[in-house]
């Protein structure tokens, strides 16, 4: 799993620096800096991209879809579900920046 959050994290970077730049400087703020966003950012779509690739066995693609039209639209799922963990994680720190529990949990991530 090592490899597979440095992968997602190296390839996620543009993606993650834009959603970063977008937020107001009070979400910025809740974390020391991107770096701290973009780690949170990466841990966050290693689970989840786990968690859709333990699936890819189970789902049911038409029999008309050939082997690359199949990895196709893996890897479009699998694009599609770390996309939604930058879009969370930036509503979750909007959130932090009124919520005094929240924040404390993101700074604490980094604290320990």
């Amino acid at each position: 799993m090592h490899s597979m959050v440095i992968a997602i994290h190296e390839a996620a970077e543009e993606a993650v620096r834009e959603a970063w730049d977008t937020l107001p400087v009070s979400a910025q703020n809740v974390l020391d800096n991107f770096e701290q966003f973009h780690a949170l950012v990466s841990v966050g779509q290693a689970f989840a991209g786990l968690n859709v690739m333990e699936e890819f066995p189970s789902i049911k693609l038409p029999e008309d879809m050939d082997e690359q039209q199949q990895e196709q639209y893996r890897a479009q799922l699998l694009d599609q579900v770390l996309s939604k963990c930058i879009k969370d994680m930036v509503k979750q720190i909007k959130k932090a920046r009124r919520d005094p529990i929240l924040k404390k949990d993101f700074v604490q991530v980094f604290t320990r």
